[in-house]
């Protein structure tokens, strides 16, 4: 619905009703100047523009180097493939009973100080 000006402001109520219906277009001089439009109609168009920004934003990020969905499914199923692979779990096995040998040395060396001082401590007195 078109509407000019001057009829807006003699019937302002009646035009922001009928928004609520469908977009009335203010026109001054033969020449669109607003749009009246219903709240749930303006939250869409928000939404619509905001989707577009965040598009917009993740295909800069892909052309900047960015992998991407698919380029992030394709590391994560080499992951996969390399977590799987026998060499990667032998790796992970070696290091995990290099830790477990440490911890323990230094579980003796504790216990060693600890006897070592009670027994100066034993001698002092």
């Amino acid at each position: 619905m078109n509407i000019n000006v001057a009829e807006l402001g003699l019937h302002l109520g009646r035009y922001l009703a009928k928004a609520n219906q469908e977009p009335v277009v203010v026109e001054q001089d033969g020449h669109s100047m607003a749009v009246l439009v219903s709240p749930d109609l303006y939250n869409k168009i928000m939404a619509l523009e905001e989707d577009a920004v965040w598009a917009e934003k993740a295909l800069a990020a892909e052309r900047s180097g960015y992998a991407g969905t698919d380029g992030m499914r394709q590391l994560l199923n080499m992951a996969k493939v390399i977590s799987n692979n026998e060499s990667t779990k032998r790796i992970v096995h070696e290091r995990h009973e290099k830790h477990e040998r440490i911890l323990l040395l230094f579980v003796l060396f504790v216990s060693f100080v600890d006897s070592v001082f009670f027994l100066r401590i034993r001698f002092l007195m």
